[in-house]
């Protein structure tokens, strides 16, 4: 039986264990858009609540016009859901993987999903010493074992991802080997170019998966989309709940779709505050930072011995990481750790550079 998943996000109990109020808590661990909802989503939230009282459409019309329109699909390569870990869990009980590639680490929700429908999993370990980045050589050599890869892209925790051409290239292998390729986009909207969602109808066998509660900060309302060929869908429908989008997860999906002003406005954010933190945190020697095309930056601390002086100096500042000992390939020197705004990624810096000093006049 797989383990249950611990995930980020979780400050109350980060502040029940270090034992701190909960308010004072900075969250790094969570990788949702630190500009919060727009105003739109918040005007649209207010007036949804006469909705509440009435059964939302089943088929979510509306939002699954709204997004084939604005991929270049056709409405039958188009479902809505409860968040995208409902339908990548969808995608594998519909598709039943008896052998199952991961390239690790990885969002650890992959390996519970393939393994609760009994699938064999192979995996492919991305390297520190190359940065976390992907080989498509190394995972093009695995398709005649297989019959499914789950693939997060761009990667959490690494925030790495294969180029957009290369993409495509194993998208063509793996229809050749009549290989199941679902892809992971829910940190793609922070580097759109990345994404293949509007190729899905020219190769029968990729599912990409896409999550609208990161980027535009809906964590709470759990909602997101896959994009396949009809013939996937058509074997996915049967398995979905009724009512499996609800009325305000559609009413606020659609109007986030439609805010280009704060689609802007983070990519301008998101450009410029990026840039900052990696180069800032890069200039830490105590910390090994990873280049990552998303939110988030996967960090080592560079010498095993500081591990313990580093996490437990993060916790007395009352700075939630994200630890990522859990994940497959990773140990407890490394943690993943979220962009924030300006003014807590400078305190979390401010904090970084105290905990080395600290160090230093402990030698």
């Amino acid at each position: 039986m797989p383990k249950k998943i611990i995930h980020g996000g979780n400050i109350k109990g980060f502040a029940q264990r270090v034992g701190v109020p909960l308010e004072s808590v900075i969250d790094f661990s969570s990788n949702i858009n630190p500009l919060g909802i727009s105003a739109a989503i918040k005007q649209a939230y207010v007036g949804s609540i006469n909705e509440v009282a009435v059964y939302p459409d089943p088929c979510a019309e509306k939002l699954c016009a709204k997004i084939s329109a604005m991929h270049h699909l056709d409405l039958e390569n188009v479902m809505v859901g409860n968040g995208s870990i409902s339908l990548i869990e969808l995608v594998i009980r519909a598709l039943r993987p008896k052998k199952a590639l991961l390239i690790e680490p990885c969002f650890n929700e992959y390996r519970r999903l393939l393994e609760l429908q009994g699938a064999e999993i192979i995996d492919i370990f991305l390297k520190a010493e190359d940065e976390f980045q992907f080989s498509i050589e190394s995972i093009i050599s695995h398709l005649e074992d297989i019959d499914m890869i789950v693939l997060g892209h761009p990667n959490n925790p690494t925030g790495t991802a294969l180029s957009f051409n290369a993409l495509e290239y194993l998208m063509q292998r793996a229809e050749k080997q009549n290989v199941y390729l679902v892809i992971d986009e829910a940190f793609v909207d922070w580097c759109p170019e990345y994404s293949v969602i509007e190729l899905i109808q020219k190769y029968r066998t990729t599912i990409v998966i896409r999550s609208l509660t990161k980027f535009y900060a809906l964590a709470g309302i759990r909602i997101g989309y896959a994009c396949a060929d009809k013939e996937i869908m058509d074997r996915m429908r049967p398995f979905q709940d009724t009512w499996s989008c609800n009325g305000v997860a559609q009413k606020l999906g659609l109007v986030a779709l439609e805010d280009t002003a704060f689609k802007i406005e983070t990519h301008q954010w998101f450009k410029e505050e990026h840039s900052y933190f990696l180069r800032v945190l890069s200039s830490v020697p105590t910390i090994k930072v990873f280049a990552s095309l998303a939110n988030f930056f996967l960090c080592k601390i560079s010498d095993v011995k500081d591990q313990r002086c580093v996490m437990q100096g993060l916790e007395q500042a009352r700075l939630y990481v994200r630890e990522v000992h859990g994940f497959q390939g990773l140990d407890s020197c490394y943690f993943r750790i979220a962009l924030k705004l300006r003014p807590e990624n400078q305190y979390f810096l401010d904090q970084l550079k105290k905990i080395e000093t600290l160090e230093k006049a402990m030698v």
